[in-house]
């Protein structure tokens, strides 16, 4: 059995649709994508129905009826009406850890590599995925003795060194994040009992050194934006050896909140930071927002002191609906006890699905997890206003420990290579990492949106950006037509020669697209715990892996604007088998393909042909960079610092229309791949873009669709995998991606048909693709794991557009101006890449060398490349 590639046929209809003429042994028809004509049926704006259906008897009417464009659900996304709901505001970037025991030396864990390359994976998210990470303990990181001062009198004076912190928070800072500053730890254990008027003096003046050595290493600005916060959950009673009474920890905040003050009054910092139960167990969170509701401060003016926000931990009950609930009943209780604090914004900065982030439960590693995540940040965008709600974080930045590897509460999955020579660390970025790139890419403004009917189970984010007040839905009847446009996914056997068109296409990407039929047995080993060869890879029938070929490098693609083509001989965007090297394919693995593209770069591993190196050649863009520490903040990193964010190189692209429609599917940790429900999407678009062309892709992270979790059980679950295992296994990182696609849009209305699992997750994402350059990848830097493994990350700071394709990153074994080669693949989606030689190889061959990387958008433009960045060879 061959390959089948599907090959994507662009068919515009005026008027109607008529089926393709189907041709023989290589036109097969493929329904999971589909924009198709409803034969002159109009779509009416559902209300909401308020009646809960059971999805079960519905999921199957289609096959049942036999009428083709049936659908359990039917979605209407207003994109084009010229109304927005409001500002989108992405309250859900959060994250948070804890070093574990002995708190009071915490820096073993939280200076090790494993951290700091857990640190730069979450900090270069895409599109700002995350921006703060909550650490416990980060005072236990400061030294502390008493000495003896002579001034007036002869008192004892705390004398503190920052240097640990300051290589932590630099990290952070380097990587885009900001630190949930909890004012907790004891610093040399020289606090022992806040009720004695001494310590409270020494503790505001700890936090006021604190807030102005930062300020003055990053900058008012920066530090002015963290979330400073108390002691957590103080009625657990964890107090690192210091004796904390209730009236202790209200002088413990009134010192925070003076010692803050004294650096700038705008200073931000919220507690209590706890659960906020029964009274007679949260005794302090109570006592807290008593305090800050009607009591005195310890320090002058003596009235109650300011909170700024009021943080609660609720947890669910291995589902996202429970945590909600938990929310709105406490908070109830806080604004009707405490009405003078009604307008305090509350937080939920432990949010996660269940209490204990070190238990294996399976669903944190598979397709439940970022179902749950999306259906909590669905489930609360409706209330964010009336319940003042600013934040929401699912508390997953730990690292694992054998014998568990994903389904512990993490982002990724880290493998310690104990029996390798180096002992060294790898990692995989889990789907609940995937989730919050997909979360990224919805846009700043909400788009009204009308589901029929409503089920339980189902959630739905729509949005935009480049919306514009003045677009407006022209109809016959007023109201949306329910199709005019269709892209149809038609498979095509991989021996049939490819097909081009006689009209040269630069806007669209070139793609190939795997079949659902796997790899027969007898070229593809079988998988057992101790292959070191790359398993074949079963595509799924429901859900293709589409994935594209080197587009154009023209900075200014021409669009396409066709008439209607002839269906016995649809026009096909053109199709190359592509050099891109994923990992999903068995005979990849560890090769070096060679193929040079367009800019001089070639594909592959890179291993085993890179030789020589700088030849005395220096970065004048800052050097190399092991991951911030002991560096200098002052020019941190190769090309610019984080902190410029006004400059854009991107023209208009970030002013274009843009949609994305999130839908979830989840109920808790409950599966059922066999009940699917299909969900038709009309999308409403802007008049002004009708005649002009539209770019579509759709991601998924879906029950029965192979991830990093099942990639690594296909290879026999090793607690150590090979590097050929760590290449597959990656392979599968961010999820399936459908596209992009290229449609002209003749109607002003579009129409998507999905089947969705039970869990599930779909992002559609429609952009209008614009001439100007997309914008500069910056911020290239480099963590050395070994002689052979380097982690390259950068910033999308300056990327004006959410509608990326890929990021490419190439390297220069010679000097700063080339020759480069392409070391990536095409699926690198994320500000990072992980790149590995075949081989651990010690001093002979290294990933020694110059890095660049540029980005790579759905039409095929591309940005400038980078300023190189130098990696040393790991010591």
């Amino acid at each position: 059995m061959g390959l089948l590639v599907l090959m994507i046929v662009l068919v515009v209809v005026v008027g109607g649709y008529v089926e393709p003429k189907p041709q023989p042994n290589n036109l097969l028809p493929h329904t999971l994508l589909s924009m198709h004509p409803q034969h002159g049926t109009t779509h009416q704006q559902h209300r909401y129905d308020r009646h809960v259906h059971n999805p079960d008897k519905h999921h199957n009417r289609s096959a049942k009826s036999g009428r083709r464009h049936s659908a359990d659900v039917k979605v209407f996304v207003d994109g084009g009406g010229g109304k927005v709901s409001g500002f989108l505001h992405h309250f859900w970037r959060s994250t948070g850890l804890c070093p574990p025991s002995p708190h009071s030396s915490p820096q073993p864990f939280l200076l090790s590599q494993d951290e700091a390359l857990n640190l730069a994976l979450v900090g270069s998210a895409p599109h700002q995925a995350f921006t703060q990470v909550r650490i416990h303990w980060l005072f236990d990181l400061v030294n502390a003795s008493l000495e003896w001062s002579v001034g007036g009198e002869v008192v004892m004076t705390p004398v503190y060194n920052f240097s640990q912190l300051d290589t932590l928070l630099d990290h952070l800072y380097h990587h885009q994040l900001r630190p949930g500053f909890e004012l907790m730890g004891n610093p040399g254990g020289i606090f022992t009992d806040l009720e004695n008027d001494t310590q409270v003096i020494w503790w505001r003046d700890l936090v006021t050194q604190t807030a102005a050595r930062y300020t003055g290493r990053y900058g008012l600005e920066w530090v002015g934006s963290w979330r400073w916060e108390t002691w957590n959950e103080p009625d657990h009673h964890d107090f690192d050896n210091l004796n904390f009474t209730v009236q202790g920890f209200l002088n413990y905040y009134d010192a925070c909140r003076a010692g803050l003050d004294a650096v700038w009054e705008g200073m931000v910092l919220g507690g209590p930071g706890g659960s906020c139960r029964d009274p007679g167990f949260s005794s302090m969170c109570w006592a807290l927002l008593t305090h800050c509701h009607q009591g005195t401060s310890y320090f002058p003016p003596h009235r109650p002191p300011r909170i700024d926000f009021i943080s609660i931990h609720k947890k669910g009950q291995e589902d996202a609906d429970s945590i909600l609930t938990e929310e709105v009943h406490t908070i109830n209780i806080i604004r009707r006890s405490f009405p003078r604090l009604h307008h305090i914004p509350v937080i939920n900065d432990e949010g996660d699905f269940m209490k204990g982030w070190w238990r294996g439960l399976t669903w944190r590693a598979d397709a439940r997890y970022p179902a749950m995540v999306a259906r909590a940040v669905a489930l609360h965008l409706p209330l964010l206003s009336s319940l003042r709600y600013e934040l929401l974080s699912f508390d997953n930045a730990f690292l694992n420990y054998r014998p568990s590897f994903f389904d512990q509460r993490t982002l990724v999955a880290r493998f310690q290579m104990n029996s390798s020579l180096p002992v060294h660390v790898q990692m995989v970025k889990k789907w609940s990492y995937s989730v919050m790139g997909l979360l990224a890419r919805l846009g700043h403004r909400l788009l009204p949106h009308y589901t029929s009917p409503h089920l339980p189970n189902l959630s739905l984010i729509s949005s935009c950006r480049g919306c514009d007040s003045g677009d407006g839905v022209v109809t016959s009847a007023g109201e949306p037509n329910e199709v005019d446009n269709r892209l149809q996914f038609l498979a095509r056997d991989s021996q049939i020669p490819v097909t081009t068109p006689t009209t040269p296409v630069t806007a669209i990407p070139s793609m190939t697209v795997p079949s659902s039929t796997p790899v027969t047995t007898s070229t593809t080993p079988a998988i057992t715990t101790t292959t070191t060869t790359t398993p074949a890879r079963p595509v799924s029938a429901s859900t293709p892996e589409m994935t594209a070929s080197t587009p154009t490098t023209s900075a200014s693609p021409s669009f396409i604007h066709t008439s209607t083509p002839t269906t016995e001989t649809p026009s096909l965007i053109t199709v190359s088998r592509g050099d891109d090297d994923d990992g999903r394919d068995s005979n990849a693995a560890g090769t070096s393909r060679g193929v040079n593209d367009s800019a001089g770069s070639s594909d592959g591993d890179g291993g085993g042909s890179d030789d020589g190196g700088p030849a005395g050649s220096s970065d004048d863009g800052g050097g190399s960079d092991d991951g911030g520490n002991g560096s200098s903040v002052n020019g941190a990193g190769n090309d610019d610092s984080v902190g410029d964010r006004g400059h854009s190189d991107g023209g208009d692209v970030g002013s274009s229309w843009e949609v994305t429609v999130l839908l979830t599917r989840s109920k808790g940790t409950v599966t059922n791949a066999s009940n699917s429900l299909t969900v038709r999407v009309t999308v409403a678009i802007p008049k002004r873009l009708v005649g002009g062309v539209l770019v579509a892709a759709m991601y998924r992270l879906g029950w029965g669709q192979k991830g990093p979790y099942e990639a690594w059980q296909e290879v026999g679950s090793p607690e150590e995998p090979s590097r050929q295992q760590l290449k597959y296994i990656r392979a599968y990182e961010g999820g399936n991606r459908v596209g992009p696609v290229g449609v002209v849009v003749m109607r002003p209305v579009l129409q998507v048909t999905l089947n969705m699992t039970l869990p599930d997750l779909q992002l559609l994402h429609l952009c209008q693709p614009h001439p100007a350059t997309p914008g500069q990848v910056v911020g290239v830097r480099t963590m050395g794991v070994t002689s052979s493994d380097v982690l390259v990350t950068w910033t999308d700071q300056r990327i004006t557009t959410r509608c990326i394709l890929r990021y490419e990153v190439e390297r220069s074994v010679r000097n700063r101006g080339g020759p480069y080669r392409r070391v990536s693949g095409k699926t690198v989606t994320d500000n990072n890449f992980w790149y590995s030689l075949p081989q651990l190889s010690g001093s002979v061959m290294t990933v020694e060398g110059w890095y660049r990387v540029r980005v790579v958008t759905y039409w095929g433009s591309v940005g400038p490349y980078s300023p190189p960045h130098y990696h040393h060879q790991y010591q």
